[in-house]
């Protein structure tokens, strides 16, 4: 049980960190599977990838490009004062939008 959560904690997709991982019970009736091989999994509105890990499902996981609902400035119609809010996965920014401190 070590290992897969070390392989949770310090795993990389493609050179990207990858989002926290939810811990997986295997089910009595879940399909076996092979090392290595991957499927598509969703976890509460984030939509991502598990890794089979000794005959068995891992956690959801997914790239991770910034901290959810953090803030970064943006130019919209020229105005720097904008602002747009990274999704609640973490895989990317909304729309430019608001100034100063809000987001329309």
């Amino acid at each position: 049980m070590a290992l897969v959560l070390a392989y949770g904690f310090f795993s990389t997709w493609g050179g990207v960190p990858v989002a926290p991982t939810a811990a997986v019970t295997p089910h009595p009736d879940q399909p076996a599977c092979k090392d290595g091989q991957t499927q598509y999994c969703t976890l509460g509105n984030c939509t991502g990838f598990s890794t089979c890990i000794g005959g068995y499902w891992g956690g959801c996981r997914w790239d991770r490009t910034c901290t959810p609902g953090s803030r970064t400035p943006c130019l919209k119609d020229n105005c720097p004062y904008a602002i747009k809010e990274c999704n609640e996965c973490g895989t990317g920014y909304g729309p430019c939008g608001g100034l100063n401190s809000t987001v329309d």
